[in-house]
């Protein structure tokens, strides 16, 4: 948790969890961590991550269905880091180093964390949408759940993402 509010560590833990496989594995260990806050009077466990510089680019990672999307919310040197084309080089041969594709991975660990995230931008939509990487984040939460969406929690977030554009 604390590596995702970290200035440069946040990262390597962008890329590994957008280069790693074993996505099931990677949900059950690494962001399980990213939903317990440590402050216990937090009553949404990933909201200071949704409001911090760092932290919001997981959900952004996560969110961005293409690379365009992620042209926004990422400088060239993170993308540069976050690139999928990676391989290794064996007896000349370029082999890739990932068999899954980048965007089925990023499905699989947004299955995830997209109850926890949903909650947040629904109960705490008002300061969300007064911080600039907070709005980004609900911005693609919205894009992403709430478009047409005929569920319950795609209704709620449109509800919440309104009533806060209202009063603010």
């Amino acid at each position: 948790r604390s590596s995702l509010l970290h200035r440069d560590a946040y990262v390597a833990v962008l890329r590994l969890l957008d280069a790693t496989d074993d996505t099931k594995d990677l949900s059950c260990k690494l962001l399980s961590e990213f939903e317990k806050n440590p402050d216990a009077a937090a009553v949404s466990p990933v909201l200071d991550l949704v409001l911090s510089d760092t932290g919001s680019k997981l959900f952004l990672l996560l969110c961005s269905e293409t690379p365009e999307v992620q042209r926004r919310y990422f400088d060239p040197s993170e993308l540069h880091t976050l690139r999928h084309d990676v391989t290794i080089t064996e007896g000349g041969i370029e082999i890739k180093t990932s068999k899954k594709d980048p965007s089925v991975r990023r499905e699989e660990l947004l299955r995830y964390v997209r109850g926890s995230l949903i909650d947040c931008c629904v109960r705490h939509a008002d300061k969300i949408v007064r911080s600039v990487p907070g709005s980004k984040v609900l911005r693609e939460c919205k894009r992403r759940f709430g478009n047409g969406d005929c569920n319950e929690e795609g209704r709620r977030l449109a509800e919440s993402v309104a009533e806060a554009a209202m009063e603010s």
